[in-house]
């Protein structure tokens, strides 16, 4: 029967996913809003940066060295411009990271207080036919798994998705057939980490049934 339970969990990774967030969401819907857009900001610094590049290399650099002109002012405007920019999504990113420490921590407790309610409900055949460790495991393996999960996961898939649309965007707009040789490339490599990733899934959850089942 628990290894059933195991099985119905696993075959539902999104619907585990979206009850995590709603439960989040019910306790911390102002900081998560918050971090969503700092997560925008961060990646969108992050793309204009390396566009301002362009910009930078193209409209100052190159001319100052073909003309050997000694005005830098207009450089040095461009990379104050540049190094505001990196600094916006530095700082955004700083601050969505510690908002994620406080919102993972604070459901970290939440979820090992109802536990801890739960298992005060529950009968005394149930601690006869479960180990200890396999109970201490649920408390402090699992629920420090759905906390790294939370405050590294979650923004981190977030922050790779928005800044692969924004990149992607900003590739088609520049050059078309470079942009297909990138897709082609990228699609090599999404196989290949994909076949790495369905094994690796594996081996962690077989290396989680032996700690805590």
């Amino acid at each position: 029967m628990k290894n059933k339970s195991i099985q119905r969990i696993g075959r539902n990774p999104l619907r585990t996913l979206k009850r995590l967030l709603t439960f989040m969401f019910s306790m911390y819907r102002l900081r998560l809003v918050v971090v969503i857009l700092l997560i925008l900001v961060a990646a969108y610094a992050n793309v204009r940066g390396s566009l301002f590049l362009q910009v930078v290399i193209d409209q100052y650099i190159t001319p100052m060295l073909a003309t050997s002109s000694r005005d830098f002012s207009g450089l040095l405007k461009a990379v104050i411009t540049m190094a505001g920019i990196y600094l916006t999504g530095i700082l955004a990113a700083l601050v969505y990271n510690l908002l994620m420490v406080t919102i993972s921590e604070g459901t970290q407790k939440k979820i090992r207080d109802q536990m801890f309610q739960h298992l005060e409900k529950l009968p005394l055949r149930y601690f006869d036919s479960h180990a200890d460790g396999d109970i201490m495991s649920h408390f402090t393996n699992d629920t420090d798994t759905l906390r790294q999960m939370i405050s590294q996961s979650i923004p981190n898939l977030l922050m790779a998705l928005v800044t692969f649309v924004s990149v992607f965007i900003a590739m088609i707009s520049l050059s078309i057939p470079l942009t297909l040789f990138v897709v082609c490339s990228v699609s090599l490599m999404f196989f290949v980490i994909r076949t790495v990733a369905n094994r690796s899934s594996r081996f962690f959850g077989q290396q989680q049934r032996n700690i805590g089942w």
